[in-house]
């Protein structure tokens, strides 16, 4: 036990901060938002709790990013539906940097295109995203197995819809 609680209270700690800060800059930002206000929001807090429980299990750093951006959308979006808002902290859950990675690619293909130096003619409709969307989540080309694993995830969950080999990709946002 006393080898395991050091790294958790690191992790949580570290993870609390983080929400903190980003609780602050809105509370800073957005007119009448109170970080003491908002746990007195159960729906808050039951995101909050379980985002929390995610964080401190996983070290990959996207998914504590998204994490972290669940939490601070759920302080901030004061319609946000409460069962989304738990389905999606249960896909990020499930998720690993790759499956965040293929979102981010196919979300907006022409940003990672550009930063891996792909003119507009590579996977903007002219030719197949595949090879870029395997170089852009460092895959090799002879072995898309773990690629085809999370499009298949991410198509099951309705958040990539189409054919992603293809031309034509999208992903659906909740």
């Amino acid at each position: 036990c006393t080898l395991v609680t050091p790294p958790l209270e690191r992790r949580r700690d570290k993870w609390l901060l983080h929400c903190y800060k980003g609780l602050k800059r809105l509370e800073e930002k957005l007119e009448g938002f109170s970080v003491e206000g908002l746990f007195q929001d159960e729906a808050f807090v039951t995101a909050f709790v379980r985002a929390s429980r995610v964080a401190v299990a996983d070290h990959q750093k996207e998914k504590l990013k998204a994490l972290r951006n669940a939490v601070l959308n759920s302080a901030s979006s004061i319609d946000l539906d409460e069962n989304r808002q738990l389905m999606f902290l249960g896909l990020i859950d499930r998720m690993t940097e790759l499956h965040l990675r293929v979102l981010v690619f196919l979300s907006n293909p022409r940003k990672p295109l550009r930063e891996m130096g792909v003119g507009d003619e590579g996977g903007t409709g002219k030719r197949s995203l595949r090879p870029h969307l395997l170089k852009y989540c460092s895959i090799p080309e002879h072995d898309p197995h773990d690629l085809r694993m999370a499009i298949a995830d991410l198509q099951s969950s309705w958040l990539v819809l189409d054919d992603v080999y293809g031309e034509k990709a999208s992903v659906a946002f909740l």
